[in-house]
């Protein structure tokens, strides 16, 4: 999703694919805005970033502008920013409670993910979740279904 453009779908979503290394490269507030608007009460999105957590605050450098600098600032030529400890602080701010786990033991290899790897399930309040099909075709699920 491009930071500023609204989803495709007009519909609200209970349970969103995971957001595998998405807010690095976007306006971040903004996009956790646009998911929490989509999101259907009691549905959940699946959030995975680079985050450091020896850090109290995101790093973010808005005069980083060219590909070479970006490697040196954040490590890829498209990220905009490392998070910090205060993402928690962020995703909450858009209105989601947060669940966090961190990859270990045999999910590691099940899952494909990298050891010590953070996954953040963000929740939208819940108020009645149902599951249905929506009109953009879309199959959402209670919340309890998708834990």
């Amino acid at each position: 999703m491009p930071s500023g453009t609204p989803s495709p779908c007009s519909c609200s979503l209970t349970m969103l694919p995971p957001g595998s290394h998405v807010l690095e490269h976007v306006d971040d507030k903004r996009a956790l805005a646009e998911l929490f608007r989509i999101t259907s009460p009691g549905g959940n999105v699946i959030l995975m970033f680079p985050i450091i957590e020896g850090w109290d605050q995101t790093y973010e450098n808005p005069s980083v502008q060219s590909a070479a600098e970006r490697i040196i600032h954040f490590g890829q030529d498209d990220h905009l920013r490392y998070f910090g400890r205060d993402v928690r602080t962020k995703i909450r701010e858009a209105g989601f409670s947060l669940e966090e786990f961190t990859a270990e033991g045999p999910s590691v290899i099940r899952h494909g993910l990298l050891r010590g790897e953070k996954i953040f399930i963000d929740r939208k309040p819940n108020t009645h979740a149902q599951a249905r099909v929506h009109k953009c075709g879309v199959r959402g699920v209670k919340s309890e279904d998708a834990r």
